[in-house]
């Protein structure tokens, strides 16, 4: 096995997608497969007590195995230049799902197995209600090379900052947000910042874009009519951001925002009405959080505890 320690060192904060399996595993894994085809396999917990012994279920190109308590192992990586494998018990109840991608390739596999096997996981549950496909216990690649057991693709991930935060940063903030009442924010702001923290909890760029697409409609929805289309609302409520207190923006600048908010509303169209997600981008997703903030911003300005990114 090659070395599997991975360090992300990230600028200004952690990104939207931090997924190693999406980044080109090619380089990671030479000589992984040594010419033999790959499987990509993805193992779930499922509820405590549902199955007593091993047993598997064949498909024309995959797989299930359903595992009690501590017979499902996954590689853990020693963190040495090495990269020595060890191996962990899973001690609850597990499924793995494995389809057989043919391929040879890493990268071509992944393409391939990570949608199948979330597919066939989505099958599975209904025959099997009791998995729980949000509690993921390995996912990576498989080979069986020949009188050896199966192996599996394992990387120990460290997120890092590229530089440290100093104690005076920390201290500024505090003070930044010292006025700042939990109890007191408007129920609507409240909920818009819940949709926020979700968005960065979600990890599926479809799910982030929903958040947060939720996170402006909260703000810019309250106190307006349901039957006005999200455009009008949002409209109306950005035009009294330059207004008043907490006024913050300028007219160009309003109508720049509304021009993203209406570029991110026919994106949502595409994804909830054909189904569509392919324009769902990370700087879109950087984007729309900003301005969703924008909005937030404005929120804790009008109650007279203006806060703004820094």
């Amino acid at each position: 096995m090659p070395a599997q320690q991975h360090v992300s060192r990230v600028i200004g904060g952690v990104p939207f997608d931090l997924d190693n399996l999406e980044a080109d595993l090619a380089p990671k894994y030479t000589g992984f497969a040594n010419g033999r085809k790959i499987s990509w396999g993805l193992a779930v917990e499922a509820v405590s007590g549902t199955w007593a012994k091993h047993s598997t279920a064949f498909g024309v190109d995959w797989s299930a195995e359903f595992f009690p308590p501590g017979e499902f192992k996954t590689p853990l990586p020693m963190n040495s230049p090495t990269g020595r494998m060890r191996w962990r018990k899973v001690s609850s109840h597990c499924v793995l799902v494995t389809v057989h991608t043919g391929k040879e390739g890493i990268n071509e596999a992944r393409d391939v197995g990570r949608s199948s096997a979330r597919s066939l996981l989505a099958v599975l549950r209904r025959e099997v209600p009791v998995l729980l496909p949000a509690k993921v216990v390995w996912e990576g690649a498989l080979v069986w090379p020949s009188k050896r057991r199966v192996r599996m693709t394992v990387l120990l991930t460290h997120v890092a900052s590229a530089k440290p935060i100093g104690q005076s940063r920390l201290y500024k903030m505090g003070l930044k947000l010292a006025n700042i009442s939990a109890l007191g924010m408007p129920p609507q702001l409240r909920q818009s910042l819940e949709w926020l923290n979700l968005a960065r909890s979600a990890t599926v760029r479809s799910e982030k874009f929903v958040h947060l697409w939720l996170a402006v409609l909260t703000l810019a929805s309250f106190g307006q009519p349901r039957n006005l289309s999200d455009m009008t609302r949002i409209r109306r409520y950005t035009k009294t951001m330059g207004l008043g207190t907490g006024g913050v923006l300028g007219w160009l600048a309003i109508e720049a925002l509304n021009l993203r908010f209406e570029n991110a509303r026919k994106i949502r169209n595409d994804l909830l009405h054909r189904a569509d997600g392919s324009k769902i981008t990370l700087g879109l997703l950087e984007s729309l959080e900003r301005d969703a903030f924008q909005l937030a911003d404005f929120e804790f300005a009008k109650l007279g505890t203006p806060i703004s990114a820094g």
